[in-house]
């Protein structure tokens, strides 16, 4: 059996869903389930923050209780760096970068082996079950979500399927008709996605990579930075990591983590104030403890301009929307998806409610949105291209051949045969057997690369061909999708090989041997006819290589051509089907 894996890493939290997949499998949503991802039977808690510890000597442990704590990891790939080489040969600026990306590495591969080690009940231990696919901000580029792709692959040396846009993975975890918006609020972006029946419409421009909810541990973390409590502590702090030689540990980074742990506490719990609290002793055991305290009651004053932005960047938003709307002749959206971690702070869904005029609907566990969606977009596609397969595998690829190539044959024969018999009835000078056989001759081995005959086979087959893989992509991206293919699609196959005509000028010469003594009883190869009986052969063999052209009987080397062909098409079915699936997945 096995299983597809969905990890949304994201910049602040990282959450991780699995689905069973086979083929007696029905592909349904409720049967996502959480991936533990730390031990724990609460499913809020299966997912884990996006940090990891960094020893003195640089080594990286995900369930280190203390150490450097690394943490906002998540980033475009940066190409041309080896991470792995030394950082002396970078500048200052590079080198942040590269240890930025080690960081993350390191992370990804310890979400990975944690997934693996606490879902042992349905994973292989060394993964060999299990199908993965991952999620990136949907601002990023195709080349910037390859990179990630690639990135992610060789950090675990294993395959990734694709990568998703989070925004379209949070849609389809939802898939709901008519006009809908998705906004997926994660830490580091806000992502917008619009789908109109089941048909994406491009807004990604929309989407804001700098004002994620990021922005807010760091105001909070700013006004406590202020604070007298800070300085006399962050001091007395510096002093035992001195004394003790943990310099390597930068204590702000822990104080920023803490923030976001008191922010996500207070909004979830609809606190009146932030508490934020964290202890020297927990991250360097062996130093004196140091209290950082910080307790705010007025703390959604100090993120008022943030707000502001936000806002107006969903007034924006909602301006873009419309424009899409009045285009498509629709009013009004008919529903707002809203998910991510920071979906949990009520004046998001108060400001689209007020922008919109639509209470947004919002997930009880909004972290598996994401992930949920990975791995129900992965099953859709992977049983709709099973789909396409099976209707394939059972078409007789052979009899199509055979059809449009004898169909094919006899129309041109019925076309350009008649004037060269013609041409022999009316000559003269010409007038034997073997004048008629040299015409036949000459005429069928030239046929095969006469354009009219290459145009009328390939017109043929290319269109009996792509009804067949219209029926299969229409049906299969119906079912898995809910989604209608709006135009025919043409298979142009301009290459596709012809069969000669092989022995149909000897076929003729043979009906002419076997019928002409019963027609003409003193008939010889060499003797000149006369114009009755010229007439007589050219009608015979009209007859007879119209006939012969629908008993045109393949021989074995046609098979090996026929399996290569039905690849080709498969393979080109599916290229449609991944152009054309409901949203793109960079593979």
């Amino acid at each position: 059996m096995n299983y597809i894996l969905g990890i949304d890493f994201g910049h602040g939290e990282t959450a991780a869903s699995y689905m069973l997949f086979d083929d007696t499998v029905k592909i349904d949503k409720n049967q996502i389930k959480g991936v533990r991802l730390q031990p724990s039977t609460n499913k809020d808690q299966y997912k884990i923050a996006s940090t990891i510890h960094q020893s003195k000597d640089g080594e990286y442990k995900l369930d280190a209780a203390y150490g450097n704590l690394k943490l906002a990891f998540k980033s475009k790939i940066t190409q041309g760096l080896d991470i792995d080489a030394p950082l002396n040969r970078y500048s200052e600026h590079d080198q942040k970068i590269v240890n930025n990306l080690r960081a993350f590495r390191a992370f990804i591969k310890a979400v990975y082996s944690n997934a693996l080690k606490y879902n042992s009940d349905v994973f292989q231990s060394d993964g060999a079950n299990v199908d993965l696919y991952i999620a990136a901000p949907t601002k990023w580029t195709s080349d910037e979500k390859l990179a990630y792709k690639n990135f992610v692959e060789k950090a675990l040396n294993k395959k990734v399927g694709w990568v998703i846009s989070e925004s379209e993975a949070a849609f389809f975890a939802k898939h709901e008709k008519g006009a809908v918006l998705v906004v997926d609020y994660g830490s580091s972006t806000i992502d917008y996605t619009l789908v109109i029946d089941n048909e994406k419409n491009d807004i990604d421009k929309c989407s804001n990579d700098t004002y994620g909810a990021g922005v807010i541990d760091q105001e909070f973390f700013n006004a406590y930075r202020n604070t007298d409590d800070y300085k006399e502590k962050l001091s007395i702090a510096k002093s035992e990591l001195r004394r003790t030689g943990n310099m390597h540990i930068d204590i702000d980074s822990f104080i920023l983590f803490w923030m976001r742990k008191a922010k996500e506490i207070a909004y979830t719990d609809n606190a009146p104030f932030i508490e934020m609290s964290g202890h020297l002793k927990a991250i360097a055991p062996d130093c004196n403890d140091v209290e950082f305290k910080w307790t705010c009651f007025d703390f959604e004053k100090l993120i008022n301009d943030y707000k502001s932005i936000i806002v107006k960047d969903f007034q924006d938003l909602k301006e873009e929307v419309d424009n899409v709307l009045r285009a498509r002749g629709i009013n009004c959206l008919s529903k707002i998806i809203l998910s991510g971690g920071a979906s949990i702070m009520p004046w998001v869904s108060d400001s689209l409610s007020s922008i919109w005029g639509i209470d947004p609907v919002r997930d009880s566990t909004p972290s598996y949105v994401v992930s949920d969606g990975i791995v129900y977009y992965a099953a859709a596609q992977e049983s709709g291209r099973k789909k396409i397969m099976d209707y394939l595998d059972k078409l007789d690829f052979m009899e199509m051949y055979k059809d449009c190539d004898t169909m094919s044959t006899r129309d041109i024969i019925e076309k350009l045969l008649p004037p060269v018999l013609a041409k022999y009835q009316n000559d003269t000078q010409h007038t034997t057997g073997e004048d008629l056989c040299d015409m036949l001759k000459e005429f069928f081995d030239g046929l095969t690369d006469r354009p009219e005959y290459g145009k009328n086979f390939r017109n043929s087959f290319n269109k009996k061909m792509g009804e067949k893989v219209n029926v299969a992509l229409r049906s299969s991206l119906k079912e898995v999708f809910d989604y209608d293919l709006k135009c025919e699609i043409e298979m142009h196959l301009p290459q596709v090989p012809i069969v000669p005509f092989g022995e149909m000028e000897h076929s003729i010469r043979q009906w002419i041997e076997s019928s002409a003594p019963n027609a003409f009883p003193f008939f010889r190869w060499d003797k000149s006819r006369k114009s009755s009986e010229r007439i007589k052969l050219a009608d015979g063999c009209y007859n007879a290589a119209t006939s012969i052209s629908l008993q045109y009987d393949f021989k074995g080397t046609e098979n090996d051509f026929i399996m290569s062909l039905k690849t080709m098409i498969t393979d080109k079915a599916m290229d449609i089907f991944n152009d054309r699936q409901l949203f793109k997945t960079i593979r």
